[in-house]
């Protein structure tokens, strides 16, 4: 009986336990992985913070806890923002890079190096990183960055289990799909007013349409910032089909220079004749008249040349049929085709355009339309093109009034022609949904680096100014003026090369955008162009725009010895005696050349509007916009700010040794904080920036912050214009005059 009893009973406790097994939750599992930036992270209670949200059907898992050894600069803070800063990007793609996370329930949290008095927290919905602070005890903040990341505002006190009712309910119906992917926050898309598309269309103008990639079939070639013009020539007598000396050559030269030069040898022999066995008098005349027949002979040649150039610029058409291409031109190699510079020149446009070439039976069409363009797709799948526009309309309703980048849009219809769907794309293929135009995103704090003159005279391995002269004599050639586009990156190495110019700044400002644009134009559009004194110094040198600033640098006095006892008010100049050394300056203000450079600013500023308007379709009025140029840059900044101007907040313009600054205005109203940093004309001569001489940029009078006397043995003809000299600015304190305020 008791036998019975026992069996009884273990079979009853058996189904009791099973009962409450069967019965307990089946917990949605979150990998959390903790990375301590140069150093080791810790838990305190890690049985806690594993259990705390199984109330909401959640458990966490600590699947590793590691040490990231990172660049102090490299640091991101803790901001308000609803998306990752440069920084924060900067550090994921570093970790990424090493690491290979897979699965969807992935959260990377990194502890920053950081002891605030209130430790604080980023997360970012569905997006699987994740920053905190490192206070002593951060396990509040851990489970704070869990429920953050699943779109759950919630802050854990000190109990045990999650216990707010609300938050359990959000959480248990919240989706658990992290995203590895920063990218997101990310947009590689090429910038330029003009955006080139190339397609096939059959003898009824109907395009090649993939219904799983509706662009598959309308190549997007690249962006620029200019079209392309076509010398569509149909008389033979002015075809070209050489160059000399950059001229188009074609049978009308030829012909002229032929038959002016047979009509020259004729006219000698008739004069040679005539005043054979005259006097003296006469001949001495009819020698008079051969010698003003020769340069009439070139002036006339000349003069033709000029004409029939005329003729070619007046014959460029933006729309025509392309008749110097073969049949066998395709898709692949037009790129290359209209390079040809006897038939093609670049048209550059300051407005946004679409630039677009057409196959048709064999033969090629080109022709210039609005940056939006529209295409009609009927039911048996043939789409052709409609028309462009300025504005995006979607459903009757207008979305943009006047776009800020490139779109395309198909609207499919049916057999009586109506529209019953319509889809936006932007240029890179990326499908965009009319509630993206609506919605107004945060704010963004946006850093661009505006470079000046690239001088190819100068590496980055050697800053001095023999090697300047030295290769100028070399190498006369300067580089090509700046192609006006935006970059994510420093490429052409003007920045972080020196002591990571461009790192400190950015870890200053915290921005959540960085950009590079290059101011650089030729010397000519300098002061150095204007430039007369002692006199003209082209009997001196062949080195064209150059001459005036290789007499000034190859002459310019070294900083004195004894800086308490200056020696350098005068310099004596070979061939032209003592002169004041501040007579080597150029002291005439280029204003065309100013004005140049500010013309391409504003052409960079639509471009930097174009990737503004990629991640807030909405409005970019939000943004904020910080500024670092140097020498030429500024001229180039203030450009880009006049385009931008009531599109966007100003946050901080810090000007480096402008070039030119007596031409600029700046409002310092305008901004949160405007600074500009250089060398002191007031002071001796030896310490002045000869590449770039000083002097105030209007209303910015009492912004202006000089070098520290510490510095003075470094400075002079280069090293006061040299950006490498400034990162004395990075440890200003905040109750000094040029502190750059921590953002």
């Amino acid at each position: 009986m008791s036998g019975v009893r026992i069996t009884s009973l273990i079979l009853t406790f058996s189904f009791i336990i099973l009962k409450g097994y069967s019965q307990q939750p089946s917990y949605r599992l979150i990998n959390i992985r903790l990375v301590g930036i140069n150093f080791k992270s810790k838990i305190e209670n890690i049985l806690r913070l594993q259990s705390y949200y199984e109330p909401a059907g959640l458990r966490l898992s600590i699947s590793s806890q590691e040490e990231l050894k990172v660049d102090s600069l490299s640091i991101p803070r803790i901001n308000n923002s609803s998306e990752p800063n440069f920084l924060m990007l900067s550090l994921i793609t570093n970790y990424q890079s090493r690491h290979n996370i897979s699965g969807s329930n992935s959260l990377t949290i990194f502890c920053l190096p950081t002891q605030p008095s209130n430790p604080d927290f980023a997360a970012f919905n569905a997006l699987g990183f994740a920053f905190i602070d490192n206070p002593n005890n951060g396990d509040n903040l851990i489970l704070a960055c869990v429920a953050s990341s699943l779109g759950v505002t919630h802050k854990p006190d000190s109990t045990k289990f999650i216990s707010d009712t609300n938050a359990i309910y959000v959480m248990r119906q919240a989706k658990i799909n992290y995203s590895t992917d920063c990218s997101v926050f990310k947009n590689q898309e090429e910038t330029g007013l003009m955006a080139y598309y190339i397609w096939n269309e059959d003898e009824n103008g109907n395009i090649q349409f993939d219904a799983n990639d509706p662009l598959a079939h309308i190549n997007r070639s690249k962006k620029e910032n200019f079209g392309i013009k076509y010398l569509k020539q149909d008389n033979w007598f002015f075809k070209p089909f050489a160059f000399l000396l950059k001229i188009k050559i074609c049978p009308a030269h030829l012909i002229v220079l032929v038959a002016s030069i047979i009509g020259f040898f004729l006219f000698i022999r008739f004069t040679k004749r005539f005043s054979k066995n005259k006097n003296w008098s006469l001949k001495f005349v009819v020698w008079i008249i051969r010698i003003f027949s020769m340069f009439f002979l070139i002036f006339i040649n000349g003069f033709s040349f000029h004409l029939i150039d005329v003729y070619h610029a007046s014959n460029y058409v933006l729309e025509s049929q392309i008749v110097d291409f073969s049949q066998d031109v395709e898709i692949s190699n037009i790129k290359s085709k209209v390079q040809d510079k006897l038939f093609f020149e670049n048209d550059t446009t300051t407005n946004l355009s679409s630039q677009i070439f057409i196959k048709k039976k064999g033969e090629w069409y080109m022709r210039r339309n609005a940056p939006v363009l529209i295409f009609q797709l009927n039911k048996e799948n043939q789409l052709k093109f409609k028309e462009g526009s300025n504005s995006l309309i979607y459903r009757n309703d207008t979305l943009v009034y006047r776009v800020q980048n490139h779109y395309v849009k198909i609207e499919y219809i049916n057999d009586q022609n109506e529209i019953t769907e319509e889809r936006v794309f932007d240029y890179g293929g990326k499908e965009i949904f009319s509630t993206e135009f609506s919605t107004e995103k945060p704010g963004k704090r946006i850093v661009l680096f505006v470079n000046g003159y690239r001088s190819p005279f100068l590496s980055t391995n050697e800053f001095s100014r023999a090697v300047m002269l030295k290769r100028i004599v070399e190498n006369k050639i300067e580089i090509e003026r700046t192609n006006n586009k935006i970059y994510r990156t420093d490429i052409h190495g003007y920045w972080n090369h020196w002591n990571r110019f461009d790192d400190r700044f950015i870890e200053k400002l915290q921005p959540h955008h960085v950009f590079y644009v290059d101011g650089h134009h030729p010397i000519k559009t300098s002061n150095y162009s204007t430039h007369k004194i002692p006199f003209n110094l082209s009997l001196l040198n062949n080195l064209g725009d150059l001459t005036h600033f290789y007499f000034a640098a190859s002459n310019y006095p070294s900083v004195c010895s004894d800086l308490n006892n200056h020696s350098c008010k005068y310099v004596s100049l070979p061939k032209f005696g003592v002169k004041k050394t501040s007579e080597l300056l150029p002291t005439d203000l280029n204003y065309k050349g100013f004005k140049d450079r500010k013309e391409s600013g504003i052409i960079a500023g639509k471009n930097l509007t174009q990737l503004l308007a990629n991640h807030n379709l909405y409005s970019q009025s939000k943004d904020t916009l910080y500024i670092v140029c140097h020498s030429m840059g500024f001229a180039y900044s203030q450009g880009i700010i006049e385009s931008l101007r009531g599109k966007i907040n100003f946050g901080g313009y810090y000007i480096f040794c402008p070039e030119n600054p007596s031409s600029g205005f700046v409002n310092p109203l305008e901004w949160k904080e405007v600074w500009q940093y250089g060398s002191n004309e007031k002071i001796e001569d030896c310490l002045q920036d000869g590449i770039a001489p000083q002097s105030g940029i209007r209303g910015l009078e009492n912004n202006r912050i000089f070098f520290p006397k510490s510095l003075y043995p470094q400075l002079g003809f280069t090293g006061s214009h040299f950006i490498g000299n400034f990162t004395w600015v990075f440890d200003l304190k905040e109750s000094q005059k040029g502190h750059i305020t921590l953002r």
